[in-house]
């Protein structure tokens, strides 16, 4: 076995997840949709999140509907895709 791919300390995943960290942190306070697939004992689940971008980290995403006062904390690793509702930051 060539010992050079375990050589390398930065998958491509975690890359990808540093950017997607990144990019939440410079749109806070944005109007979002989140796309969401949970998975419980029998079955997938997906889920639509509506809100403001309250806080993120690498694990996680806080974001607080205004229409209902609900706050919700969503795992990165269930995020299929964000939908951003206004204008972004690069």
């Amino acid at each position: 076995m060539n010992g050079t791919f375990f050589n390398s300390p930065n998958f491509p995943e975690e890359k990808n997840s540093k950017h997607e960290y990144s990019s939440l942190k410079h749109n806070a306070s944005k109007k979002v949709k989140v796309y969401a697939t949970f998975s419980d004992s029998k079955e997938w689940q997906d889920k639509i999140f509506s809100g403001i971008i309250e806080n993120s980290n690498l694990n996680e995403l806080i974001i607080s509907d205004p229409t209902n006062g609900n706050w919700y904390l969503i795992p990165i690793q269930n995020i299929n895709y964000i939908e951003f509702e206004e204008k972004i930051n690069h």
